[in-house]
């Protein structure tokens, strides 16, 4: 069960750096032309590559919040489903409802939005 967490994990920040490289190699191209632009005085290329340098900045920013946002949702996808299988596991003839309404009288922090589709693929896994 660890495994396919930390797997998934690996997976995620392969994608993110990836998703990280490309908005670097673009802000050292649009620095290199803002740098020239500075250089030869033009004006016009200053404000340009200014404009283009403050975007690649940002998307920066948004990817990296991205990923965060998408790591901590693992995260407490894992946390979750720790739970839950140690919930059905004391069960007898367990049920999704059943499992559902178990695990939200012991965590009220969750709601059934977040744990139905979890309790569900844990059902699936455990029925093969």
């Amino acid at each position: 069960m660890r495994h396919r967490f930390v797997r998934a994990v690996v997976r995620n920040i392969l994608k993110a750096r990836l998703s990280i490289i490309l908005p670097f190699i673009v802000l050292l191209i649009d620095a290199d032309i803002f740098y020239y632009s500075l250089i030869r005085k033009e004006k016009t290329v200053i404000i340009a590559s200014s404009f283009v340098f403050l975007l690649s900045l940002m998307e920066i920013i948004a990817v990296s919040r991205e990923v965060v946002k998408y790591i901590n949702k693992s995260r407490k996808n894992e946390e979750i489903r720790k739970r839950i299988i140690k919930i059905v596991e004391n069960m007898e003839n367990p049920t999704v409802k059943k499992v559902v309404n178990k695990f939200i009288e012991t965590n009220d922090e969750y709601s059934v939005q977040e744990i139905y589709p979890v309790v569900c693929k844990i059902m699936d896994e455990l029925k093969d």
